[in-house]
């Protein structure tokens, strides 16, 4: 009898890690899906001249009360680009070269 419920423990132990493990994991569409997806789409705004431009998007409503700051390359006041609820959006312009972008709700 203990031994199952030993087995039972670890085995619940195991879907827990799964469960969170696959809550960790961000599931993209491949390049060829967005392409197709968004070839009809029209930007709202162009970049300005030798900038490019960064849209972040939120499409889901779940948690669409709670706003997600969006910093540019810190989390320093002053990097903080602006924030998005549910099925909102944001967009800025960004000097060429690597940048991080970090979103925090």
């Amino acid at each position: 009898m203990m031994k199952n419920i030993n087995k039972l423990g670890i085995l619940s132990f195991i879907v827990i890690l799964m469960i969170l493990n696959g809550c960790n994991r961000l599931s993209l569409p491949s390049d060829k899906i967005m392409k197709e997806a968004t070839k009809s789409f029209n930007l709202p705004k162009l970049p300005e001249k030798g900038k490019a431009l960064v849209y972040i998007i939120r499409p889901e409503f779940l948690g669409g009360l709670i706003n997600f700051n969006v910093y540019l390359d810190n989390k320093l006041p002053s990097s903080q680009m602006g924030y998005t609820k549910g099925k909102e959006y944001i967009y800025f312009n960004v000097t060429p070269g690597k940048h991080i972008i970090k979103s925090l709700a």
